[in-house]
């Protein structure tokens, strides 16, 4: 058995010499070996593996640079090669690689949006690896990649090399703000505009925040265009200019004429206003109405109090005007206020109001027939994030408060509430289309006799009267479809639900009042002139004029 195993083995060693004699003859050559040499941490069977040539196979110089292609695409290695010996009547390839030291050390520089540790978890890579070429380039666009969503739009990579004693060396310029140029103000100063961004010359430059302060620009209502632009400075500084230019709307008002309200009825009136005082912009105004009720109003608003985020306001107002069950109701009183940034988009105020109510079963009288002292606390919450501080289509705007009345505030009425408005604005079926929603509601506790909720008429439940429903709760929710026609026109569709609820009733969504309807809005100097047409749920019908968006 053993001689017809040598016998075999023989035979087949003088097979394969005289077929390599034959094939050399012929002008092949065999590949009779294969050989790795240069490789110390990367296995032999990993390179082996992704080669094609095979012991027994003639040489194929195509199939040999796909072989070093395959090797170097492993990404271990600086320089791969071939070079070949004669080897039993054939070819031995022998493959040689350089390998990429071992990363003894990272060095990261440039860099302040992001820690050391994110950089170095979006790289992939850690101390004591043998370098591989391919993943340092997959964290490099993966790098990128988080850097332009997260709105560094200028952040590019300077420097990323191994040295040879295997320092690994990142270097990110994230590209920053060089300056910044106000063009068009001629009444509003600089500081106005500077103090609503949210970035400095020297800033990383981030697109995010460059939109968050342009939309703090737009809620000033002080400019009719806005136009943004960013200037590149330097593209081996990596910087660029913030360019805001501007054209200023026209912020003081002078108004008097007539209005109808079906509330009130026919009005006369006297606005006096100014958005941008002295082009600081702050707000005086003077209100005098007269005619079904008489109304003198003083207010002032500061948004910036000694140059911080601290926002001001004080108001006194005098008011007759019908009572619901009463000739007439007398109200005089102020209130003062401060507000402040809380985190992010939520804004705190704190109010504090004073005001005396008297009613007049005899609206000649001079004695009132009931009078109470209100002295109130109101804390509120509250965001904006729509697109336009008029006319939105996108956004939303949410308010919560609580007013507390009474006790050690002194005064003769006493009562806590709770309320809820939280409004949303989405696009419509066409440009400049849009559908707002509102959802409102309140609580009440304690002495609610003279400080109920309301609900009817123009600015809450439209087809039925004004303050149709008084009670010590309330919901109410609106739905509307905005649709401009002409310049200066828009027309509204509208759904309206709601209702209160006296003390101790539990609200209920089967005690809804429904009501449907259309408007139509015009622009004008004193502001929003607005006619709706509602049907209530009996299909009666009820016009409302009033001035102003419903929400």
């Amino acid at each position: 058995m053993e001689k017809i195993r040598r016998f075999f083995l023989v035979s087949f060693v003088i097979f394969m010499l005289i077929s390599a004699s034959v094939l050399a003859a012929e002008g092949f050559q065999i590949i009779t070996a294969l050989e790795l040499e240069g490789n110390q941490r990367v296995s032999s069977e990993d390179i082996l593996a992704v080669i094609e040539t095979e012991i027994g196979s003639p040489l194929d110089e195509e199939i040999l640079k796909a072989d070093l292609q395959r090797i170097y695409d492993l990404g271990y290695f600086q320089d791969v090669s071939v070079s070949f010996e004669v080897y039993l009547g054939g070819l031995k390839a022998i493959f040689e690689v350089v390998e990429y030291p071992v990363i003894k050390d990272i060095i990261i520089e440039g860099v302040q949006s992001y820690s050391e540790e994110e950089i170095l978890s979006l790289l992939g890579i850690e101390k004591g690896e043998l370098l591989n070429h391919n993943k340092i380039l997959e964290g490099r666009r993966e790098i990128e990649r988080v850097y332009q969503e997260a709105g560094y739009i200028l952040a590019m990579f300077t420097d990323l090399n191994l040295s040879e004693d295997g320092i690994l060396k990142i270097k990110i310029n994230e590209g920053y703000i060089n300056d910044i140029i106000i063009k068009g103000n001629e009444k509003t100063k600089d500081f106005v505009i500077l103090r609503e961004l949210e970035f400095a010359p020297g800033d990383v430059l981030n697109m995010n925040v460059l939109q968050n302060s342009f939309q703090n620009l737009v809620k000033l209502n002080l400019f009719s265009e806005f136009n943004p632009q960013l200037e590149r400075v330097s593209i081996w500084d990596n910087t660029a200019n913030v360019i805001i230019e501007v054209v200023e709307a026209k912020t003081g008002l002078l108004g008097a004429g007539v209005t109808y309200s079906t509330k009130d009825g026919w009005l006369g009136f006297v606005d006096i206003q100014e958005r941008n005082l002295l082009g600081n912009g702050q707000t005086l105004g003077f209100q005098w109405q007269f005619g079904g009720i008489t109304n003198y109003s003083l207010n002032f608003y500061e948004p910036w109090l000694l140059g911080t985020r601290t926002s001001f306001g004080i108001g006194i107002y005098d008011r007759t005007s019908k009572g619901i069950n009463v000739d007439k109701v007398h109200r005089r009183g102020g209130n003062i206020l401060l507000g402040h940034n809380l985190i992010n988009e939520w804004d705190g105020m704190i109010k504090y109001s004073v005001e005396n109510y008297k009613e007049y079963d005899d609206a000649d009288g001079s004695v009132p027939d009931y009078e109470s002292v209100l002295r109130s606390i109101t804390l509120q919450v509250d965001r904006d994030t729509t697109n336009h501080p008029f006319n939105p289509t996108g956004g939303a705007i949410d308010i919560f408060s609580i007013e507390y009345a009474g006790d050690f505030l002194g005064g003769t009425e006493n009562f806590v509430k709770y309320n809820l408005d939280m409004r949303r604005f989405y696009p419509g079926f066409k440009d400049n289309h849009a559908w707002g929603v509102r959802l409102k509601a309140g609580v009440g506790e304690g002495n609610l006799e003279k400080r109920q909720y309301h609900l009817g008429g123009s600015e809450s439940l439209r087809g039925y009267k004004s303050m149709e429903f008084s009670g010590d709760s309330l919901l109410l929710m609106n739905l509307e479809y905005r649709l401009p026609i002409a310049d200066n026109f828009t027309a509204v569709v509208f759904a309206d639900a709601g209702n209160v609820w006296e003390k101790g009733e539990s609200i209920s969504l089967g005690d809804l009042k429904y009501s449907i309807g259309a408007g139509l809005r015009m622009n004008t100097p004193i502001g929003q002139l607005r006619l709706d047409y509602g049907f209530n749920e009996d299909g009666k019908g009820q016009p409302h004029f009033s001035i102003g968006h419903t929400f």
